[in-house]
């Protein structure tokens, strides 16, 4: 199991929780910002982050997504090569 695999990241804004990687499925929940959530993993591309939080799964578009990364919070889609959460 990647070191990742148990990693938490945090939403830097209100953002919606979806069922699938795209704007097109639909909104499970509307996370809020400063919620922390249990990343599973991410598109190659590192644009959506399946996560889960409270008692939803669903997929977050990673812009959104601050991570714990050389004691600073950084977005995935930024750094996503570096953290290498990746599982899809």
């Amino acid at each position: 199991m990647p070191a990742w695999a148990q990693s938490y990241a945090f939403v830097s804004a209100s953002v919606n929780l979806r069922a699938g990687p795209r704007v097109g499925y639909p909104t499970l929940y509307v996370l809020q910002p400063g919620i922390r959530v249990q990343v599973h993993g991410c598109l190659d591309d590192y644009s959506w982050c399946d996560v889960s939080a409270l008692d939803y799964r669903g997929w977050v578009y990673a812009d959104y997504l601050d991570y714990p990364y050389n004691n600073r919070r950084v977005t995935i889609a930024g750094y996503g090569p570096q953290i290498s959460i990746t599982d899809y």
